[in-house]
């Protein structure tokens, strides 16, 4: 789960994996879209592809298109967060 400032943006998904008699529970964070994580951060596209283009926000291709993990987006706010407190 990631929030911001105590508001829910944003939720992993569970996955189980079966290995025979057992089976395996984890929580896998979400590619999200340019879109989605621009929605999640409140940002433009623009603004979401100029941190990107920075290093400020990680992301990868997946199929030609650009994906942002939850686990990027709360690096991301963390970081702000820290710097806001200094």
């Amino acid at each position: 789960m990631i929030t911001k400032g105590g508001e829910l943006i944003a939720l992993t998904t569970s996955v189980s994996i079966e290995h025979g008699d057992m089976t395996t529970h984890m929580s896998a964070p979400q590619a999200r879209t340019i879109p989605e994580a621009a929605s999640i951060l409140r940002l433009s596209r623009s603004s979401l592809y100029e941190l990107i283009r920075t290093g400020q926000l990680a992301s990868f291709r997946a199929g030609g298109c650009r994906r942002i993990t939850d686990t990027a987006i709360a690096a991301f706010i963390a970081r702000q967060e820290s710097e806001e407190a200094q």
